[in-house]
């Protein structure tokens, strides 16, 4: 992989750089969505808040992702609900309670994540260095942001690269292999998967450097950010689930 091809996310992009299939949120609204959510999932929230920050966030997700991606999100999050709510009135004991306090944080944490998903579908590297310059942060919050946010998914797509390479040598990754032999067949994917993420690293260095990442002086975009009919919708949703928030901490 070049290190052309490591500024540009897999999905297919518009020229303001957003996913197609989404609603085209400002990238500044998106940061605002993720701190709002995650102030309410992993603060001192009563659970029907964050319920009501899951029910938000597995509404975006949908949208950024409406095929299996979306649908596994919001079918994990209903099952654990479902525990939360539903075990306690069949069984009494140690071992459910047990469950139901493990529950009560994984569901905080699967919001979270969805959050970030989100953000890392939805969110252009380019886009993203748009908006927090408009905002004016520092450069050296920027660039480990920026570079977290376009590390992570080409970290997994080469995690699946060398998954497809083992089931095409006839190694099992995953699965029955991982339960037979799981030293062995996390050594055949660790050990390819750091070789390849250090070049990557390189990569990305090598990318940043040519467009002037930690340059002193403040780039011109391309990319212009403006807030539309969507974002007023999303931070007026977003400003609802705050105001319900304090109602039900009161």
């Amino acid at each position: 992989m070049s290190a052309a091809s490591l500024l540009e996310l897999p999905q297919l992009r518009d020229a303001g750089g957003q996913n197609r299939r989404s609603f085209a949120l400002d990238p500044r609204t998106v940061l605002l969505l993720l701190v709002v959510v995650n102030a309410i999932v992993m603060g001192n929230t009563t659970m029907g808040a964050a319920l009501a920050a899951g029910v938000f966030v597995s509404a975006l997700v949908i949208t950024a992702a409406p095929g299996r991606a979306g649908a596994a999100f919001v079918l994990v999050l209903t099952a654990m609900v479902a525990v939360y709510y539903g075990l306690p009135m069949l069984w009494q004991g140690l071992i459910p309670a047990t469950i139901v306090g493990a529950v009560y944080w994984l569901v905080r944490f699967v919001i979270s994540l969805g959050m970030a998903g989100y953000v890392l579908v939805t969110i252009r590297p380019a886009a993203l260095v748009a908006a927090l310059r408009q905002l004016r942060v520092p450069s050296t919050l920027v660039i480990p942001v920026v570079v977290m946010l376009r590390f992570i998914p080409v970290v997994l797509a080469e995690a699946r690269a060398v998954t497809d390479a083992m089931r095409l040598r006839g190694l099992e990754p995953g699965g029955r292999g991982l339960v037979r032999r799981p030293l062995a067949t996390l050594e055949m994917v660790i050990v390819p998967l750091l070789a390849s993420v250090s070049r990557i690293a390189d990569d990305l260095t090598a990318s940043g450097l040519v467009r002037g990442l930690g340059s002193p002086a403040r780039p011109t975009s391309r990319i212009r950010l403006s807030f539309g009919a969507a974002d007023g919708v999303a931070v007026a949703l977003a400003a609802c689930l705050v105001a319900f928030t304090w109602w039900m901490g009161r």
